[in-house]
């Protein structure tokens, strides 16, 4: 005869006992459900199995599952959204690098140009002026 915790007789005691879920810590692998050791066999089955421990944040419930899922989709929305700053960003900044290096490139090239300018007007001045005559 079985006694449930309130001390009364119960047939499916052993149905209702909650499974407790369990992760092996090398790999990362989790038992939780009707996979999971009982409550009432975790210790020995802790004992049989030394990779693996008591999962924490235990969440059985389909609730669990959602907020995790929604944890989830919260997660990528931000890394997409960083991911669009940072694609923005580097735009920018090749923006600016672009401009600053066309600046330089006019900065450097501007000496040469006033003086082909002169020559080229000089030229045009020259040739002008053997057609007046």
């Amino acid at each position: 005869m079985e006694l449930n915790p309130e001390g009364v007789n119960d047939k499916n005691s052993q149905s209702t006992e909650v499974c407790v879920s369990v992760i092996e810590r090398e790999t990362r692998k989790a038992l939780k459900g009707e996979e999971a050791p009982s409550s009432a066999e975790l210790s020995s089955w802790l004992e049989a199995h030394p990779g693996w421990e008591v999962k924490e944040d235990d969440d059985d419930d389909e609730s669990g599952d959602e907020d995790s899922e929604k944890d989830k989709i919260v997660m990528l929305q931000v890394q997409l959204q960083l991911n669009h700053r940072l694609l923005s960003f580097k735009i920018k900044t090749q923006k600016l690098f672009l401009l600053n290096m066309q600046r330089r490139l006019c900065n450097r090239l501007s000496p040469k140009l006033k003086m082909m300018n002169a020559k080229i007007k000089w030229d045009n001045k020259l040739i002008m002026g053997e057609k007046r005559r």
